[in-house]
């Protein structure tokens, strides 16, 4: 894994950090980091938060739950990821401008979390219970077989 590593860490340290696209950011927003109230969100856990790319919090966001539907009939993956990702940039881009650049690097910043994932997971320590050994065993064959880390494009309509 260390060589995918070193090859998206070679990828982002070429991309621009302008101040509009970079900066603080919450770096873990995933599905359990949500208390969702109705129509009202509420963001926890910001023990990991740190200065990166404002699109890699967008990539998080959809890659947890589109990763965990990854089984389902790929129709039906597809039109969940699609339904997610509509609805999510729809609230995002009530309060920021998302540039049509940072849309393209999404895919560069979903591969990053799903290895970054993978050594998180990893390095648990002690014998990993099976949902651990499920999650290692599927993402290590996504990440050297180079699969899209999701199952739909974003760019698509």
């Amino acid at each position: 894994m260390g060589e995918e590593w070193q090859q998206v860490g070679e990828v982002l340290r070429a991309l621009p950090q302008p101040h509009d696209a970079f900066g603080l950011i919450h770096n873990d927003p995933h599905a359990g980091n949500f208390l969702i109230d109705g129509d009202s969100l509420t963001v926890l856990d910001f023990d990991v938060c740190t200065h990166h790319w404002f699109a890699l919090d967008l990539a998080i966001a959809v890659f947890h739950p589109s990763w965990e539907k990854r089984y389902g009939e790929p129709q039906a993956v597809r039109a969940f990821g699609r339904h997610f990702w509509d609805r999510f940039v729809a609230g995002y881009t009530r309060e920021n401008r998302l540039d049509g650049f940072w849309l393209a690097q999404l895919p560069t910043f979903m591969n990053y979390r799903r290895i970054l994932f993978f050594i998180a997971l990893a390095g648990q320590g002690g014998k990993p219970h099976s949902w651990v050994r499920r999650q290692l065993t599927d993402l290590r064959k996504a990440i050297l077989a180079d699969q899209p880390a999701i199952g739909f494009d974003l760019t698509a309509p």
